[in-house]
């Protein structure tokens, strides 16, 4: 398939996912019309809508999509194939350093041959048994073929679900508390650390930032902060301060240009490192080696001192800053020293206070302008204690 067909298979894909998914479940685009969302990031509003229906939490960790572990996937059957059989593949699967998905993959597949989608369903535990290595560019992909004929998949026929919804609901077949424990164990922590950061991290966000600045979320009821999008109303949030809107375009979220992102900062329990705190800010360069098109306007959990550290970081700056993880994602990641209040690598794009990190303008049309200027009037101390 040459690089034109591909173009228009995956407009083709776009249009078929906002025809029969987006308009149809996701609350906010209800009816729209689907040449005013071309323009978006499909895949986001897809992950959102899964989330929506599923009635889980979209969270973009490592090695998952969402609250109860799963993943949201795309692939696309060929247009082209030999004779009745048309080549797809569900990439992603096993990372370039060999780690499978930690749950299950929800897929929906655009099939070119009928101009409609189809859903799977597949375990966890037969992700890795599907999957091709690839030894030449590392991870792993499930590679199957479609028979027009027949109308069967090979590899993944039995995963087979009948529509959108049954795809969201079906039910995770690995614990989340496992999927956490397994995260914890890499990190030099427990399941329960780890479920504990996420509630921390969301009630932090809820009480300082949602029901302070958002006014449809003022009398918002956070007695369990796990049953909130929380990373929407933080989008929410911004963009109503910022004076921008929420677009969920391709590679940022807002209209002029910039993304919200979310980090935290993990407690080192280490005895003889017990100042100096790891942080992340994850997936800043797509897989494709391509980075946000504009400035990361970040709100980072501190979990030493349960409160909240902001970050306007100029998109020139995302790939000096980036590093790839061995599960082949991109991120921003360093240390933090809780004696000195400071914060390797991103002290220099520190700001005071939410306000600021979200009325700082957009760096695209102010490229001479020295980062001096933007922060002069926020960092009037960059030891000082950010609340």
């Amino acid at each position: 398939m040459n690089s034109q067909t591909k173009k228009e298979s995956e407009i083709r894909k776009n249009r078929k996912i906002l025809e029969k998914i987006i308009t149809v479940y996701h609350p906010q685009y209800l009816n729209q019309n689907i040449d005013e969302l071309m323009s978006h990031n499909v895949s986001h509003l897809l992950e959102q809508t899964m989330a929506h229906v599923g009635g889980y939490e979209f969270v973009d960790a490592a090695h998952y999509d969402f609250s109860d572990g799963s993943d949201c996937k795309t692939s696309t059957v060929s247009e082209n194939g030999k004779g009745t059989t048309h080549q797809m593949a569900i990439t992603g699967t096993i990372s370039r350093a060999g780690i499978v998905k930690s749950g299950d993959l929800r897929v929906v597949v655009y099939n070119n041959a009928t101009d409609d989608l189809e859903y799977f369903f597949i375990p966890q535990c037969v992700i890795e048994s599907l999957s091709f290595i690839d030894n030449k560019r590392g991870g792993g992909k499930i590679n199957c073929s479609y028979n027009s004929k027949t109308q069967q998949f090979t590899k993944i026929q039995q995963y087979k679900v009948p529509d959108f919804v049954i795809l969201c609901c079906q039910h995770s077949t690995i614990s989340f508390d496992d999927i956490l424990e397994q995260e914890g164990q890499e990190n030099g922590g427990g399941r329960e650390a780890a479920k504990l950061s996420i509630f921390k991290k969301n009630k932090r966000i809820l009480e300082d930032i949602i029901k302070v600045y958002n006014p449809n979320y003022k009398d918002l009821d956070i007695s369990d902060p796990m049953a909130h999008n929380v990373s929407r109303m933080l989008e929410e949030t911004m963009a109503y301060i910022g004076g921008y809107e929420v677009v969920d375009n391709h590679y940022h979220d807002f209209s002029d240009g910039t993304e919200c992102k979310t980090g935290t900062i993990t407690l080192n329990k280490q005895t003889d490192s017990k100042n100096t705190h790891r942080f992340v800010i994850t997936n800043t360069i797509s897989q494709a080696g391509i980075e946000k098109t504009g400035d990361l306007r970040v709100v980072v959990y501190n979990n030493i001192q349960d409160s909240l550290l902001y970050f306007f970081i100029p998109q020139r700056y995302i790939r000096a800053l980036s590093t790839f993880g061995i599960d082949g994602k991109a991120r921003i990641e360093g240390f933090y020293n809780s004696e000195k209040n400071r914060v390797e690598k991103l002290n220099f794009f520190r700001v005071q206070y939410f306000k600021n990190l979200c009325t700082i303008e957009s760096t695209s049309g102010y490229v001479e302008t020295t980062l001096e200027e933007w922060f002069s009037s926020d960092m009037e101390n960059e030891n000082e204690c950010v609340n």
